[in-house]
């Protein structure tokens, strides 16, 4: 810089700029804010010092958030708090966005000052949230509403559930949940209490049901012992029950039960079908050996018949008796159905499936 002072052919390269001290009140009120944003923070005394202070606080802050926003709020993940770390990314940002200039950096970051200790303060509840069992408490009542919402079917009309889902959907859409948090558990075991009980009841339901197929193709397959082929369904029929008990057990809800009650149904009729199958196979008549007595001549093949299938549901339709007479009527109603089932030549028997 002397030389360049010297030197009448390089003083027009020179250039000299005053360096203006920042206002005592911007830089006073800087180390303030960092202050109260991190109490353990050593304040520089230096103007620089203050600056990159000030820098370094704003952009962990950004990252942190951001962080956040990933790791917190991804997958349209519902927790509240959202919109307090967006504004916390938002002031950091605009702030930031003055560092070219150092005294419109700190005034930037002092005009927007109140803005950002309230900003903290708020965050201290929406951390306080991710960081204690508030938020496994919001994922379980999440989950409840969720299941209830898929199994509404089961427990529509009772007062006490809807009230309980009602106190849990007002509380999980709140902006500041955190100080009804702790509702939450009791909202849901009364949400839930019911239905658990109808889960109970139809896991019983249908190991009585599965037991009572069994016994069906059990029974139906009774006299047809030396037939190989039907000993070998039933066999494989109590391998298969078994696997559908345990499919049972791990039900959790009414829908997946109610869709292996369907799937009960159709196994049982399977299972039935199959045994009249291997009964007309082993009772067709035999071919005759060519040669010998009646070569030449076409065996004469009978029609082929077998056991009809009667839908259950169709010779039984629901219906409400009240009387002994109604009892006479349904009775005899199903007697014709039979019988008229029974006159199709097709058909060597019927079968209620």
């Amino acid at each position: 810089m002397v030389d360049y002072l010297r030197k009448a052919t390089e003083v027009d390269k020179a250039t000299v700029k005053k360096r203006t001290a920042m206002p005592a009140a911007i830089t006073s009120r800087a180390k303030s804010i960092l202050r109260e944003l991190d109490g353990s923070m050593q304040i520089p005394g230096d103007e620089d010092g203050l600056i990159r202070a000030v820098e370094e606080c704003l952009e962990g802050r950004r990252e942190r958030y951001e962080g956040m926003l990933r790791s917190s709020y991804g997958h349209d993940r519902k927790y509240p708090g959202r919109g307090n770390v967006d504004e916390a990314i938002r002031l950091s940002r605009t702030v930031l966005g003055q560092r070219a200039d150092n005294e419109a950096f700190l005034r930037e970051f002092c005009k927007s000052g109140d803005a950002i200790l309230d900003n903290a303060e708020d965050l201290e509840a929406v951390e306080n949230f991710f960081c204690t069992n508030q938020k496994d408490i919001f994922d379980d009542a999440l989950k409840t509403v969720s299941l209830m919402g898929e199994e509404s079917v089961y427990v529509e009309g009772d007062a006490g559930v809807k009230e309980a889902l009602a106190g849990l959907e007002e509380i999980l859409a709140l902006e500041k949940p955190y100080g009804r948090i702790h509702e939450l558990p009791g909202l849901a075991k009364s949400a839930t209490e019911k239905y658990g009980r109808l889960v109970a009841a139809k896991h019983e339901e249908m190991l009585r049901k599965l037991q009572s197929a069994l016994n069906e193709i059990e029974a139906y397959a009774e006299g047809e012992d030396g037939i190989v082929q039907v000993g070998s369904i039933v066999q494989s029929a109590k391998e298969s029950a078994l696997a559908k008990r345990d499919q049972i057990h791990s039900a959790q809800t009414c829908t997946k039960l109610d869709s292996i009650n369907s799937q009960i149904d159709a196994w049982r009729s399977s299972q039935l079908s199959r045994i009249d199958a291997a009964v007309a196979a082993a009772r067709a008549p035999k071919t005759p050996a060519t040669g010998g007595e009646g070569a030449g001549v076409a065996p004469v093949t009978p029609p082929k018949r077998k056991t009809k299938v009667v839908s259950r549901s169709s010779a039984l339709p629901s219906k409400v008796l009240r009387t002994e007479g109604d009892v006479d009527a349904y009775v005899e109603q199903l007697r014709a159905r039979l019988l008229a089932e029974l006159d199709d030549e097709t058909a060597d028997g019927i079968r209620l499936g």
